[in-house]
């Protein structure tokens, strides 16, 4: 399978299709409620041909606060959070392995194979190996 995303911020050139919210274009009407207009391309096994799928993405009716939002969403947050810890993106602001392992503990909810508390020692041991500078040895 290969997957290929494409992000186009508002103020970018497109590349491959007009862009759907460029205020310049004449024929674009401001579309408020939409976040972003999502586009897959598929082709079924043994197809020639593929398929185009689009869907707006729209804002929800009701936003729900981070605490209220379901234990696999909160967990999901808490990995993701740690992925871009180990990558030291720029975009991180001030969040912690501390911050992602309380998150996930408080997300574990029912572990049935013992995975969610191994993430979560594995964002512990991170943590500390993070606080720990090695010398270089050549």
């Amino acid at each position: 399978m290969t997957a290929i995303y494409e992000i186009t911020p508002k103020t970018a050139q497109a590349s491959v299709d007009a862009l759907r919210y460029q205020k310049d274009q004449a024929k674009t009407k401001p579309i408020s409620k939409e976040l972003a207009f999502l586009k897959i391309r598929y082709k079924k096994p043994n197809a020639d041909k593929s398929i185009l799928w689009t869907q707006p993405l729209v804002m929800p009716k009701t936003v729900i606060s981070f605490n209220n939002a379901s234990e696999s969403q909160r967990f999901a947050t808490a990995v993701a959070g740690f992925g871009q810890l180990l990558r030291q993106s720029s975009n991180m602001g001030q969040l912690s392995y501390a911050q992602v392992a309380q998150i996930a503990q408080q997300a574990k909810g029912f572990d049935n194979t013992g995975a969610k508390a191994e993430f979560i020692q594995l964002v512990k041991n991170a943590q500390a190996l993070a606080g720990k500078v090695e010398p270089n040895v050549e």
